[in-house]
């Protein structure tokens, strides 16, 4: 137990860095991953045929999205209360599109299943988040998205995360609309093909990368159903 421990620390480091400058020292984020690492290594059945890094990597992210959630200084919201924000965030997307106009607080609440308080107050806590979508001072109206960059493409766990994914997807590509296809095989690098960022993808199509990952996002909605659903739904929330 200690051996396998000892032999992914550097592991750790490299994923607790992802979610530096969030409130919480750095040494902080490492020590809860460690403890997360430590944790999966009890737990880990080797004849199972899983690799150990791809069962430890849900636990190691677990331990720091936990001490985010409690000692983050930038944010002090409940965990629970961010993830229902986000349900509202997204189906007040998806609403806004067929109805090409803003959703009223009833109908998400009926979309979701939710009361129309809950809808409230998840607004109420998105209203504190910097919208990616807002343009920058001084940068010719571009978004601040479009200036941040792909920096989890040279992340190792970033990397194994993704190629273990697109394995998986690969049988249901053809089920995708054509644009949906090309998206999801760029991105994960189907076919024999290197894997784009999103940024990448964009620039060749003339589209923003917000646009691209929106595209991306709602091909693997397709495919989670009929394809390995857990490992997508873990993926897009990371």
């Amino acid at each position: 137990l200690d051996c396998l421990v000892a032999a992914n620390l550097r592991f750790v480091v490299t994923i607790a860095r992802r979610y530096a400058h969030r409130g919480v020292p750095l040494e902080d984020l490492i020590n809860e991953g460690n403890l997360g690492l430590m944790r999966a290594a009890r737990r880990y059945d080797e004849s199972k045929g899983v690799r150990f890094l791809s069962y430890a990597i849900w636990w190691i992210r677990q331990s720091i999205l936990g001490v985010l959630a409690r000692d983050s200084h930038i944010v002090r919201v409940p965990a629970g209360r961010m993830d229902q924000a986000r349900r509202v965030s997204r189906a007040s997307g998806r609403l806004s599109q067929s109805l090409q106009r803003a959703p009223a607080v009833r109908e998400v609440a009926l979309e979701l299943g939710m009361a129309e308080q809950q809808v409230r107050e998840a607004w109420e806590t998105r209203k504190h988040d910097v919208s990616l979508d807002a343009p920058v001072s001084g940068s010719d109206d571009v978004p601040l998205l479009e200036l941040l960059p792909d920096a989890k493409q040279t992340d190792p766990s970033f990397r194994l995360e993704r190629e273990q994914l697109g394995r998986r997807l690969a049988g249901g590509i053809q089920r995708l609309p054509e644009r949906e296809a090309d998206v999801v095989s760029r991105y994960f690098g189907l076919d024999g093909r290197r894997p784009e960022s999103l940024s990448e993808i964009g620039r060749s199509t003339g589209v923003s990368r917000e646009r691209v990952r929106m595209i991306k996002d709602r091909a693997l909605t397709r495919l989670r159903v009929g394809v390995a659903g857990r490992g997508i739904r873990a993926f897009r929330t990371d």
